[in-house]
């Protein structure tokens, strides 16, 4: 028996013709803003997205939009299949609504002209409450899409840095990070499930850009990259850090509408 490892399995090799007829067949969704659409191309089908910022209500209403037009058909812009949204909270020292508003989602499927039961029926719904519970419900939530696969086409993970943000044991904190998007974008590339994260931003000084909180392995995972800012009365400004199609960075402003206690995208 040869004492040398085997070799590697061969490349297989893909022209860019069989490339571009994949891109052009791939399902896109849209962000609720069609300037955020300009700027990102879309939400796609099998690609990584983390937005982030230091303004929680932006990333919230991006959210539940997001979450309402995965639902609406593909005419629409929408991916017309069902969404698996994971909020990681302490849910026993906040309100029990902030794990998800049935108010909120039913707000933005109206302003959307959908039926809020019709969202209700296509969303699930699980919950992380500590760093730890994060690798469980990980690995519920990819056996979930392993399962339903031809179902799911939106993965949203809310607050993914939450427990990093509060844990005194930042590089246990990355691990865990690590661990958990690996299980999940592994899975989700797979089925072509597209993964929306939202995430704090750090502070730095006025005119900088600041990173993501979470460490740079946040950087390495997701294929695009936004921030988020507040701008000027009713708009955002967003600056597009990462994308694997477009040069970078590049910014556009966002409107935004007050309807009830929701701020959505327009």
């Amino acid at each position: 028996m040869s004492i040398f490892p085997s070799s590697p399995p061969a490349m297989q090799m893909q022209s860019a013709f069989e490339h571009f007829n994949e891109y052009r067949c791939m399902l896109k969704m849209t962000s609720g803003s069609s300037e955020l659409d300009s700027l990102i191309d879309g939400i796609q089908e099998g690609q990584f997205y983390l937005f982030y910022s230091a303004n929680r209500t932006v990333l919230e209403g991006l959210v539940y939009g997001l979450l309402v037009n995965c639902v609406r058909s593909t005419k629409e812009h929408g991916f017309e299949s069902r969404a698996v949204y994971v909020n990681n909270v302490d849910y026993y020292q906040q309100d029990k609504s902030a794990v998800l508003s049935p108010e909120k989602i039913a707000i933005a499927a109206k302003c959307a002209r959908i039926e809020p039961k019709i969202v209700f029926k296509n969303l699930f719904v699980q919950i992380a409450y500590n760093q730890q519970h994060q690798l469980a419900v990980a690995k519920q939530v990819s056996e979930f899409i392993e399962s339903k696969h031809e179902d799911v086409k939106l993965l949203v993970i809310n607050n993914l840095t939450k427990f990093f943000k509060d844990s005194k044991n930042k590089i246990s904190a990355a691990i865990t990070i690590k661990e958990v998007l690996g299980m999940l974008c592994k899975t989700c590339a797979r089925r072509k499930v597209a993964v929306v994260c939202t995430s704090d931003a750090n502070v730095t000084k006025k005119g900088v850009i600041p990173r993501p909180i979470g460490g740079t392995y946040l950087k390495h995972t997701f294929n695009v990259f936004v921030h988020f800012r507040e701008f000027q009365y009713s708009s955002i400004k967003a600056t597009l850090i990462k994308h694997q199609y477009s040069k970078t960075p590049r910014s556009a402003i966002l409107y935004t509408k007050r309807t009830g206690k929701m701020l959505l995208l327009v």
